[in-house]
């Protein structure tokens, strides 16, 4: 089994020339990167053209510490570059810099000819994308400019222009997130088995429930204690909640974090800890009912998320399927554990779910536990105060 699975992820094409110094990180790039400990130093190879793709990077524990990549690679930015020994291992095509949990940049070594063809592509691609901008900067400077006339034009120009390259980045870094999604595979759910889940999905009889609507909502899954323990250790780890790109673009405005049961129990977080492994173990309890109809398997961690006062998410699903037939990504299952103790129907935050049969609301209630198919949409209504829930998506091994 190879210690690294890692799909890449396309960047803004651009070409760039970067020495020694500016690829060398002092991250490590993983929790586990113990695995990658006495790695042989690369062999240094002296200004050659590379292709970089950024990699989403999962470690498995190995008895060597070899690395290799799967799947498909998709182009992303072009450089010359000095390879440096520092953070970086060798995969089957090419290197990996491991830059910090989850992200890799992997360099796929170009012939010069083949440099110079990709850069003439990227230049051609680069010159649509500024006509495109400009476009729509021009567009949006005559509307505003209608609405005010007396307007200092310059410094509204400006001001759009930036907020559009704001956006298009975002959108952009967005959209590569999508396509290096499709290929993220989970490891067998059955190494996750929970006792804890396996009670929890005979008793809301889960199952019956996802196959005759699509999404089950059971509460009092965990008592109030419990709940109010989980909220407290939430609100500790807020240094590591982040933005998101969709933050850029006004489709969302949660702060989020990832992490595992291990992760949560070594920052002193017992009980998210707990409710991280029951998330887990639903995947193996349905495998183990049968009737799904998918093998369903288990990504590492789970999702810590708080929407603010104001905070909301737009309507949206989980997972789609493209004309091409196939998938954004692994994701067949959503389920959520919310950690709000005294929530109110004033405080919003509301998930609604567009079911087949109507638009259901489920209020963040504290201990509610949501289950719903990751292709059903759902949104996230204003909330009027933090609000917490704890995620996991469960995969389908398609």
């Amino acid at each position: 089994m190879p210690t690294t699975v890692a799909r890449a992820k396309r960047a803004i094409c651009r070409r760039t020339s970067v020495d020694a110094a500016t690829l060398r990180t002092p991250e490590r790039a993983l929790d586990d990167a113990k695995v990658l400990d006495g790695a042989a130093a690369l062999e240094l190879v002296e200004a050659m053209h590379y292709r970089v793709a950024y990699a989403l990077v999962f470690v498995r524990a190995a008895p060597d510490v070899s690395a290799a990549v799967a799947g498909r690679r998709l182009q992303g930015d072009l450089i010359r570059a000095t390879l440096v020994a520092h953070n970086w291992v060798k995969v089957e095509s090419g290197f990996m810099m491991l830059e910090k949990p989850g992200l890799g940049r992997l360099l796929e070594p170009l012939s010069a000819d083949a440099y110079a063809v990709a850069s003439a592509a990227a230049d051609a691609q680069a010159m649509v994308a500024r006509r495109e901008t400009a476009a729509l900067v021009d567009r949006a400077c005559a509307a505003a400019l209608a609405t005010a006339p007396g307007a200092d034009e310059g410094a509204l120009r400006a001001h759009i222009q930036a907020d559009v390259l704001r956006r298009t980045a975002a959108a952009e870094a967005t959209k590569a997130h999508h396509l290096a999604s499709r290929a993220i595979v989970g490891a067998a759910a059955g190494t996750a088995a929970c006792a804890e889940a396996d009670a929890f999905v005979a008793s809301s009889r889960l199952v019956d429930g996802l196959l005759a609507r699509g999404f089950v909502v059971f509460d009092d899954v965990i008592n109030d204690t419990t709940t109010c323990s989980a909220r407290c250790e939430a609100e500790s780890l807020g240094e590591y909640l982040k933005p998101t790109l969709q933050a850029l673009t006004g489709t969302r405005s949660d702060r989020v974090g990832w992490m595992s049961a291990d992760d949560f129990a070594a920052r002193g977080c017992p009980t998210l800890a707990r409710l991280a492994r029951l998330q887990r173990g639903v995947a193996a309890a349905i495998n183990a009912d049968g009737r799904w109809g998918e093998t369903l398997t288990v990504p590492a961690q789970s999702m810590l998320s708080c929407y603010g006062a104001g905070g909301r998410y737009r309507k949206h699903t989980d997972n789609s399927r493209g004309d091409d037939g196939v998938c954004a990504n692994a994701r067949a299952l959503t389920c959520i554990c919310y950690l709000n103790p005294d929530w109110t129907a004033a405080d919003g935050g509301t998930l609604r779910i567009y079911a087949e049969s109507g638009t259901v609301d489920v209020a963040p209630a504290t201990g509610r536990v949501v289950v719903f198919d990751a292709f059903l949409d759902h949104g996230v209504l204003e909330a009027r105060r933090d609000r917490y829930a704890l995620t996991f998506w469960v995969f389908a091994n398609r």
